[in-house]
C-alpha cells in the first residue's frame, strides 16, 4: 500500500538516534541460513496482507516475503505492526526489513533505503457505475473523495483535488469503502489492485466502477512497491535486492502474481497507461 509514515519528524530523529548500522545480532550473514530476520508486514490490507479465517498470515506481501527469505537462506519471523509502527521500527531495528507494498517515492527515501521495486501498481478512483465519466478538476468540485490517512494518495488529493473537492481521511480503506457504499462519499482514491480484489471484484462492489486512468505520477506515488531496509542498511539492501531479481528471474514471483491475481503485475502501472482504452485486465484472484 502506499501509506506515509505518521510522524516525519520522530522518525527522523529515531533514525539519527539508531544510527546507520543494524544491531550485531542481525548481521546480514543471510547465506549462511543461520541469521534470523524479522519481517515487517501489514496485516490488514487484503488482498496484500492479511488474517485468513483460520488465523493464518496470508496474502500477496506475505509470499513475497516467505519466497526472499527462502532466497536468502535465513529464518524469518513475520511481524504484523500497525502501519505507523513500520518505518519506525527499522528505524529503531525493532525489524530487519519491511514487505507492504510501499511505494519507493522520495519522500520515504530520505528515511528509508529501497531495494528494486518488485511490482508497480497505480493509484485509481473508485465511484459508483454511470456516477462519473472521468476525474476533473470540473467533474469533482463539490464531491467527497474518500482517501486513507497518511498515503500517498492522500498526499495527492490534498495538493491536487482538495480545491474543488472535500476530502475525507480514513483510518481504513474498508471503512471509506463502506461509507462509499452507504452513499456518504462520492469517491474513494487508493490502489488499483488493491481496490479491484477486495472491492471490484466481490459482491459489494458490484455497482461500482474504476473511474478516469490510473495515476502513476513518480512526484506523488514513487517508482514502484519496494522492500524497506534501515537507512544506511547497505548490506541486507544489497542481498535483497539481489533476491528480487531472483523472484524475478525464476518464476516464482510469477507464480505468486498469479495466484492472487491472475495477471502480470510486475509492471501494472506501465501496461495500463500503455493499454488505449484504459480498462481493468481479465483475470482472476482465488
Amino acid at each position: 500500500m502506499s501509506r506515509l509514515p505518521g510522524a516525519l519528524l520522530a522518525l527522523v530523529l529515531a533514525v539519527a538516534a539508531a544510527g546507520a548500522c543494524r544491531a550485531a545480532d542481525t548481521d546480514t550473514g543471510a547465506a549462511t541460513g543461520a541469521t534470523r530476520l524479522r519481517v515487517g508486514v501489514d496485516g490488514q490490507d487484503p488482498p496484500m496482507s492479511f488474517v485468513a479465517d483460520d488465523g493464518r498470515l496470508v496474502g500477496f506481501d506475505i509470499d513475497v516475503a516467505n519466497a526472499l527469505c527462502a532466497v536468502l537462506k535465513a529464518r524469518c519471523e513475520l511481524i504484523p505492526s500497525e502501519w505507523d509502527a513500520l518505518a519506525p521500527g527499522l528505524a529503531g531495528h525493532q525489524l530487519d526489513f519491511v514487505v507492504a507494498s510501499l511505494s519507493a517515492t522520495e519522500q520515504r527515501r530520505a528515511l528509508v533505503d529501497f531495494t528494486r521495486a518488485y511490482y508497480r501498481s497505480p493509484g485509481r478512483f473508485v465511484a459508483r457505475r454511470g456516477r462519473l465519466r472521468e476525474v476533473t478538476p470540473e467533474t469533482i468540485k463539490g464531491l467527497r473523495i474518500g482517501v486513507t490517512s497518511e498515503t500517498t494518495f492522500d498526499d495527492y488529493a490534498a495538493a491536487n483535488l482538495s480545491s474543488g473537492a472535500t476530502i475525507i481521511r480514513y483510518s481504513t480503506q474498508p471503512d471509506a469503502l463502506l461509507d462509499l457504499l452507504m452513499g456518504r462519499i462520492d469517491l474513494v482514491l487508493g490502489d488499483h489492485l488493491v481496490l479491484e480484489h477486495s472491492f471490484l471484484r466481490r459482491r459489494s462492489g458490484a455497482g461500482f466502477e474504476f473511474v478516469g486512468g490510473p495515476l502513476t505520477d513518480i512526484r506523488w506515488f514513487g517508482d514502484g512497491n519496494a522492500v524497506a531496509v534501515a537507512k544506511g542498511d547497505d548490506d541486507l539492501r544489497e542481498l535483497l535486492d539481489r533476491a528480487v531479481a531472483d523472484l524475478h528471474e525464476n518464476g516464482v514471483f510469477e507464480r505468486i502474481e498469479m495466484q492472487w491475481f491472475g495477471y502480470p503485475v510486475r509492471d501494472l502501472s506501465g501496461d495500463l497507461v500503455r493499454a488505449a482504452p484504459v480498462a481493468a485486465p481479465a483475470g482472476g484472484a482465488p
